[in-house]
C-alpha cells in the first residue's frame, strides 16, 4: 500500500525495484502521479512510461532487470545447485538443466555463448498482459543474469536476440561471461 492505495503484488515489486535504483524521493514522485485503479495492465504501463519519460529508457531497463531478479526463488537455486553437483562438466550441467526444464527453455552452447530459447514469453505478467511495454523483456534479462551468475559464480551478460513481445518467433537470449 502506498499513499492509501492498495496495489497488486507486481506493481509493488516494480515500486521496490524503482526504490532500489532511484531511492524513495524519485519513487514517491513517480508513484504519486499514477491513478492505480483496478486495471493492473494499465497501471503497470503508466508506471513504466512515467519512469521512462522521467529517467530514460536505459534507467527503465535497470529497473526491469532488478524486477526480473526478484523472480528467482531459493527453491530454484537449490535445484540448480543439486544439478551442478551431479554434473561432470558444463555440457553435462546444461544437459541436466534441459532435462529438468530449468529455466524453462532450451539451452545450447555455441561459440562460447549460452543460447537459451523459450518457445513463448517466459514472463507470467507479460503473458497475461498482451499490450505490455516491450521493455518488460528486460525483466527476463535480469532473471537470467541472476540465475546464470549463481550457476557460474561469475558476472554474466545477457543479450536479447528476439522476443515474442517484440514480434519475434520466440524469445532468444545470448548469455556470456563478462571478462573483468
Amino acid at each position: 500500500m502506498m499513499g492509501g492505495k492498495i496495489m497488486s503484488g507486481e506493481i509493488q515489486l516494480l515500486i521496490d525495484s524503482i526504490k532500489n535504483v532511484y531511492g524513495n524521493e524519485i519513487c514517491n514522485w513517480a508513484v504519486s502521479g499514477c491513478k492505480f485503479d483496478n486495471n493492473e495492465e494499465e497501471n503497470i504501463k503508466e508506471l513504466l512510461n512515467k519512469i521512462s519519460d522521467m529517467c530514460g529508457d536505459e534507467s527503465l531497463d535497470k529497473v526491469l532487470k532488478i524486477r526480473g531478479r526478484q523472480c528467482i526463488s531459493l527453491d530454484l537455486l537449490g535445484k540448480v545447485k543439486v544439478l551442478q553437483e551431479k554434473s561432470n562438466d558444463v555440457y553435462d550441467f546444461i544437459e541436466n538443466l534441459n532435462k529438468e526444464g530449468i529455466p524453462g527453455g532450451e539451452i545450447k552452447i555455441k561459440d562460447n555463448k549460452i543460447i537459451i530459447t523459450y518457445p513463448e514469453c517466459l514472463c507470467e505478467h507479460a503473458k497475461k498482459m498482451k499490450l505490455l511495454n516491450v521493455d518488460y523483456c528486460n525483466s527476463t534479462v535480469g532473471y537470467l543474469e541472476k540465475l546464470f551468475e549463481y550457476m557460474f559464480q561469475h558476472e554474466m551478460k545477457v543479450e536479447i536476440i528476439q522476443t515474442a513481445l517484440r514480434e519475434g518467433e520466440n524469445c532468444t537470449f545470448n548469455i556470456s561471461l563478462i571478462n573483468n
